[in-house]
């Protein structure tokens, strides 16, 4: 699928931008963590998942959501199969002003394709 973090990085990206968890889901390692201001939660298994990044989806819908920029993006291998990717979103709308901006942390493993394990987003 993706030989580097950056460029699975990249492709998870683009899938998430259609706002299709479907095409989302499969960048991601099951189980899984995400983290933010909102506190953590453990994704044990596929469903759990799904239903989180629909309804992250859905608040970015309602929001008219368009795109992402990244700022800062730096991509930090740390071994041949762990790797941390981090930055800044700025999320942009479909009139193209900015909706809100946010740190982000995503730890990434490669068990034959690299997988994101834990999304810190701050």
């Amino acid at each position: 699928m993706n030989d580097s973090p950056h460029s699975s990085f990249l492709s998870y990206m683009s899938a998430f931008e259609a706002l299709d968890p479907e095409k989302a889901l499969v960048f991601y390692h099951i189980p899984c963590i995400f983290i933010a201001s909102q506190g953590a939660v453990a994704a044990t298994d596929a469903e759990t998942c799904k239903k989180l990044i629909s309804g992250f989806m859905g608040r970015l819908r309602e929001q008219n959501f368009l795109r992402n920029e990244v700022v800062g993006l730096n991509v930090n291998q740390l071994s041949p199969i762990l790797a941390i990717c981090s930055g800044t979103f700025i999320r942009i709308d479909k009139n193209e002003k900015e909706i809100n901006r946010f740190g982000f942390n995503y730890t990434m493993r490669n068990d034959g394709s690299w997988k994101i394990v834990v999304a810190a987003l701050f």
